[in-house]
């Protein structure tokens, strides 16, 4: 029997301000696309995005986790490296 782990669909007020909310982040990150100042932008908070993972998941992983726990964040963290190198590498 599979388990449905979405939460349940906004109903009322919360419902509409979502909608609001998910209306003003799509002008804004049309906003950002538009010009390379809001591109660098997007790409700077990414970077910091993916480097705050990497941090976490080296941290992580300096304790004892299960092996096959630790495998996956290896993993993990690889592709973090590897994104992060991206996003910097656009910037520069």
């Amino acid at each position: 029997m599979p388990i449905d782990l979405q939460p349940p669909p906004p109903r009322g007020w919360a419902a509409r301000q979502a909608r609001w909310v998910a209306r003003i982040k799509c002008a804004a990150l049309r906003q950002l696309h538009a010009s390379a100042a809001g591109e660098r932008l997007l790409l700077r908070v990414y970077l910091i995005g993916e480097e705050a993972t990497e941090i976490a998941l080296a941290s992580d992983l300096a304790g004892t986790p299960p092996d096959w726990l630790a495998r996956q964040m290896e993993h993990h963290l690889a592709d973090e490296r590897r994104h992060a190198a991206a996003f910097a590498a656009e910037l520069a």
